[in-house]
């Protein structure tokens, strides 16, 4: 018996140590606990979910030290407790992202839904459904950058600079870009009625327009049977510059007495895509275009990969109101050079760098982080390209079908005395 109790005093011995280590534990987390829980009861990250659950919200993160967010806080709680009618807590959170980025008063950066991502990604690749026209906020309203080439947009008229009023019956005052463009876009042919006002005229007009499926072609080389080559490029798009080197490649193969590079209506694109492009038409370590920061660094792009492509070949550019931001670089770069003479309208004026941020779900920001110069330092932004020839069609000359810019591009090229 006296063994038996020696052996069982020794287990419970050993017991209430365990037992004392096990309570030190649990009085450790309980404090931790104490302690975050104060922590983000303080900081007003645990919110009482509507089943009343506690539940833990990012409400600091990413939160500048200088900015108090607890008035969206307050006013979304006023909202959730108050709100009479059904809550979808994404919209209100796209809402006010969106909001956020509208009060920094710069049409060009904004916040995309997962949908519109996908938009901007089928623009760019060269294949989407709607009716062909590049969009952009001016002055708070929807306007037309530039109509694509052989789409429903070129085909019922539409122009550069026009501002689109009404989709359907649906005003554009309080849209945002994203919701105007998703409401052009849809399956190929469905109709789309817009009501448009254009600068030269104070009417308002209407034009019903199918929607098709958009297949871009961006870049097109043409021979003339004077000897001239016309080379289209209609964006600055993914495979844009592919099809630019194929189409050099072909005028070395087959030289032409002159090359009009035809850049109207091209709303722009890629910025390494026009850098490398425009690279191809200058010489080794010339300057492509100059980017200035937020900071107000400027830095300078030179020319990369293969130069000079068509060395002593005449060149002339042609532009016009729809020719805008990558574009603009380009025929920026080559007037500053001397490489080629602008011949057309003043461009479009978009002289500013975006460049894409991606988020959860698919979402993404496209915020502007620079603007761009000229070689020669020519800010453009707001005030576009002036041409070296200024030819503006008049209403009766598109109308008959006429392209008098062109007309005037062919004689400076073949006639010297028309320059």
């Amino acid at each position: 018996m006296k063994r038996y109790f020696s052996r069982f005093n020794h287990g419970a011995q050993k017991l209430l140590k365990r037992l004392a280590r096990f309570s030190q534990l649990w009085l450790a987390i309980l404090w931790i606990s104490t302690l975050a829980l104060s922590y983000l009861i303080g900081h007003g990250s645990l919110a009482w979910s509507r089943a009343g659950r506690i539940e833990i919200v990012n409400r600091d993160l990413g939160q500048p030290a200088n900015l108090d967010f607890s008035q969206f806080w307050r006013a979304y709680s006023v909202i959730e407790k108050n709100y009479a009618g059904k809550i979808d807590s994404e919209a209100i959170l796209t809402g006010a992202i969106r909001g956020a980025i509208s009060g920094l008063g710069d049409p060009f950066t904004l916040y995309m839904d997962k949908e519109e991502a996908s938009s901007l990604d089928e623009e760019l690749s060269g294949h989407f459904e709607g009716i062909g026209a590049q969009l952009e906020m001016v002055n708070q309203l929807p306007t037309i950058v530039a109509p694509l080439p052989e789409t429903p947009a070129e085909r019922a008229g539409l122009r550069a600079k026009d501002i689109i009023i009404k989709v359907d019956d649906r005003s554009t005052a309080e849209l945002s870009l994203e919701e105007t463009i998703k409401l052009i876009r849809g399956p190929k042919d469905s109709e789309v009625r817009l009501t448009l006002l254009r600068q030269d005229s104070g009417t308002p007009f209407e034009l019903k327009l199918k929607r098709e499926t958009i297949t871009v072609k961006s870049v097109i080389l043409k021979r003339r049977d004077d000897g001239l080559a016309i080379l289209t490029v209609s964006v600055f798009g993914n495979d844009t510059v592919d099809l630019f080197d194929q189409a050099l490649a072909e005028l070395a193969k087959q030289p032409a007495k002159g090359l009009i590079l035809d850049l109207r209506n091209n709303p722009g694109g890629a910025l390494d895509a026009v850098i490398a492009m425009t690279s191809r038409l200058l010489e080794p370590g010339q300057t492509v275009v100059k980017i200035k920061d937020k900071s107000g660094q400027l830095e300078t792009v030179k020319t990369v990969g293969a130069t000079n492509r068509l060395a002593g070949l005449p060149l002339v550019i042609l532009t016009n109101a729809g020719s805008a931001s990558a574009s603009e670089i380009m025929a920026g770069a080559l007037q500053d050079y001397g490489r080629g003479r602008v011949i057309g309208d003043k461009t479009f004026g978009k002289g500013s760098v975006q460049e894409l941020h991606d988020l959860q779900a698919g979402a993404r920001v496209r915020v502007t982080i620079a603007e761009w110069l000229t070689p020669k330092e020519r800010a453009i932004n707001k005030v576009g390209l002036e041409p070296d020839v200024k030819v503006v069609p008049t209403e009766a000359q598109l109308q008959a079908d006429q392209d008098p810019v062109l007309d005037r591009a062919v004689a400076s090229l073949l006639e010297p005395t028309q320059r």
